[in-house]
């Protein structure tokens, strides 16, 4: 590992922690290197740049976005990532999403927005800004507008926003104060939000890429919804040709279907010959939806909440007789899995913002409601 740099406040964290880690460089406050000249000298990249509940304590928008641009020139043009942490609750979720929106306006360039427009340029500059390459490499796979995140600012009464949780295991002195004797375990909900600078695996020109630039969008969803039974993770190699199908899926071989993502259509396979013959596609993560919700899994059937390559909040359901080999899967998915096996059925989501839902029409029912009651 290479040389670190920590930012911390307390002078007393950094007297400690430097005498336990080594090539790490403590700093009492960040400067503002978005505004520094790079004569100064003290601007240097970062391959990674991680940044833990540093936003929600900035009271004012003008601030969060103003750090958010600083973190973004400290990155490496040539691939540097920024990873954006804060607590798994509505405020936290709409403080990692505000500075995603900001990111996609002004810094990462996506098909049919190169630029924009600004308005606090000097005069002797022009007022077209060129945005940089980059993508979202996490947790989104889109690079649209969050489906979940449709009005900017605080949404009194959300209930529905992207985040994921994490066990950990307590350390005995917590335990003690906790008292806590029948679990050592906590689950922590977070929000975040990974991006990177300089690289574009959408664009055809990217050296990662053999067949092409990755195609987000509609296409990417409906062939994810249909299925990709034949794919084999991205950057590996498909296994060598065998002539025999594994143990658990000879019994049933009249379920196997073969998928042309191209089309988006599924076709059952002829002969168990042809589909083991049958050349492997690969898939790469960047193009499948993302569980945002805990799967619901009921006795027959499965129902998974899923944020789409389209930017769209959609439940797909797989059933017990959609196939042996997806129920199975659904079964197991886990909150935050992707998932690439497809759905029997699928719908449009509806999200519950809360206070803040177009045109007050949520605080208008609540207002009845209550009236109701009161009568």
């Amino acid at each position: 590992m290479g040389k670190a740099v920590v930012l911390t406040g307390s002078s007393a964290l950094r007297h400690r922690a430097s005498a336990l880690l080594e090539n790490t460089t403590f700093v009492p406050r960040l400067p503002d290197y978005a505004h520094a000249s790079d004569e100064a000298g003290s601007k240097r990249p970062f391959d990674i740049v991680i940044a833990p509940h540093t936003l929600w304590p900035l009271q004012d928008d003008y601030r969060r976005k103003l750090q958010v641009q600083n973190y973004w020139s400290l990155l490496a043009p040539s691939g540097g990532v920024l990873i954006l942490l804060e607590k798994g609750n509505p405020r936290g979720f709409e403080v990692v999403a505000g500075a995603r929106k900001m990111l996609l306006e002004n810094h990462i360039a996506s098909p049919g927005s190169s630029s924009y427009e600004s308005e606090l340029q000097s005069p002797n500059l022009s007022r077209v800004v060129k945005k940089e390459p980059g993508m979202i490499i996490a947790p989104c796979t889109n690079h649209a507008s969050c489906p979940l995140y449709k009005s900017d600012g605080i949404s009194k009464g959300r209930k529905d926003f992207c985040h994921f949780d994490q066990r950990f295991v307590r350390p005995p002195y917590l335990q003690n104060i906790l008292g806590a004797k029948s679990s050592n375990h906590d689950d922590v909900p977070f929000s975040y939000i990974a991006v990177q600078r300089g690289q574009d695996l959408r664009s055809s020109g990217s050296e990662e890429l053999e067949s092409g630039a990755i195609i987000q969008g509609n296409a990417a969803t409906d062939a994810a919804f249909a299925g990709y039974d034949n794919a084999v993770p991205f950057g590996t190699s498909p296994p060598p040709t065998q002539n025999h199908l594994p143990n658990e899926l000879e019994p049933d071989n009249t379920d196997l279907t073969s998928i042309d993502p191209e089309h988006d259509n599924m076709a059952p396979s002829s002969t168990v010959q042809d589909q083991s013959t049958a050349p492997l596609a690969q898939i790469s993560p960047l193009v499948l939806p993302r569980l945002i919700v805990p799967p619901l899994k009921r006795k027959g059937h499965i129902i998974l909440d899923l944020c789409t390559p389209s930017g769209t909040f959609e439940r797909w359901t797989v059933p017990r007789s959609y196939g042996k080999q997806a129920f199975r899967d659904a079964r197991k998915s886990s909150w935050g899995d992707l998932w690439a096996l497809g759905g029997k059925t699928r719908l449009a989501r509806n999200v519950k913002m809360g206070l803040g839902d177009e045109d007050g029409e949520g605080k208008v029912k609540r207002r009845e409601k209550g009236r109701k009651t009161k009568r």
